[in-house]
């Protein structure tokens, strides 16, 4: 089991299972669209078991709050 950044080829994968649960009523590509926005202040990670993708996050930088570091987790995954 290995946790690591998601490679740009898996990007479309984890997006495609995200759009199952949390589409919204929007499109494929409005949905990657909007999502695709978080990697400005955020890391893509996978947790790999043999090559395959079992779940992935995304850490996000928020802005500092009291002067410290901030940091969220979001669109947590894990594929049926």
């Amino acid at each position: 089991m290995i946790f690591r950044q998601a490679l740009p080829q898996e990007i479309n994968f984890i997006f495609s299972e995200g759009y199952k649960e949390w589409n919204k009523n929007r499109t494929f590509e409005q949905y990657c669209t909007d999502n695709a926005k978080e990697d400005v202040y955020g890391t893509r990670y996978v947790l790999d078991v043999n090559n395959e993708i079992v779940s992935s996050l995304i850490i996000l930088k928020l802005k500092d709050i009291v002067g410290k570091k901030a940091f969220g987790i979001g669109s947590v995954l894990t594929p049926k």
